[in-house]
C-alpha cells in the first residue's frame, strides 16, 4: 500500500506541473524589436543618409533601390504617400517604404520639420503616412537597442553597477512593449 502511494505522488508531481504549464505563455527568444522613432513629433519631412553598411530598399513590397554611402533620401508628406527625393531627384511616390540591413548598417536621420539635430540609428527602418504625419519605425536587433538605451541613459562615466541596471531596466521595458509597433 506504501509503494502505491508514492508511485501516486510521484506521478502527481510530474503530471501535475506538465498538465499546468500547459495553459502558460510560452516566451521565444527576442532577436528584434520595433521602436517607432519621434512618436511625440508630427513629423511632416525628414531626411535618411545611409552612414555604414548596405541597405536593400523596398517600396509598396518591391525593391526599388540598393542604396549607396552616403545616399541621401528625403521623406515629405503627400496625402497619405510619401515623396521621395533620392540625392535631391525625384525617386517616387510610396504609401510605404522598407530600408532593410544586409550588414551591419546604421543610418543618419534627420528631421526638416520640425527641425532636430542629426541622430544615428541602427538596422533597418520602415515609413509610412499615419494619423497625418510620417512615421518613423527602427526594427532593432534587441542587444542593440538595450547597448544604444543604455549609452543614452546613463551617458559615458556611470559605474558598472549602474550601467548593469539601466540594460535591466531597458531590456524589461522592450520586451514588456515587443508588439507595440508592428508593421
Amino acid at each position: 500500500m506504501r509503494r502505491k502511494k508514492i508511485v501516486f505522488f510521484l506521478l502527481l508531481t510530474i503530471a501535475v506541473p506538465l498538465f499546468f504549464s500547459s495553459f502558460h505563455t510560452v516566451y521565444l527568444p527576442v532577436e528584434s524589436i520595433q521602436i517607432r522613432l519621434f512618436a511625440h513629433l508630427k513629423v511632416s519631412s525628414l531626411q535618411l543618409i545611409v552612414n555604414r553598411g548596405e541597405y536593400r530598399a523596398l517600396a509598396d513590397g518591391n525593391i526599388v533601390d540598393k542604396p549607396k554611402l552616403n545616399d541621401v533620401f528625403q521623406f515629405s508628406q503627400h496625402g497619405d504617400s510619401l515623396e521621395i527625393k533620392k540625392n535631391n531627384q525625384p525617386f517616387g511616390v510610396f504609401k510605404y517604404i522598407k530600408f532593410v540591413s544586409e550588414s551591419e548598417s546604421e543610418m543618419k536621420i534627420k528631421l526638416l520639420e520640425p527641425d532636430r539635430r542629426i541622430r544615428i540609428y541602427e538596422d533597418n527602418f520602415s515609413l509610412n503616412i499615419s494619423e497625418s504625419y510620417i512615421r518613423v519605425i527602427n526594427e532593432v536587433g534587441l542587444d542593440n537597442y538595450i547597448s544604444g538605451v543604455t549609452e543614452a541613459e546613463s551617458g559615458s562615466h556611470a559605474g558598472i553597477e549602474f550601467y548593469k541596471v539601466q540594460s535591466i531596466l531597458a531590456r524589461t521595458f522592450a520586451l514588456a512593449h515587443i508588439n507595440k509597433h508592428i508593421t
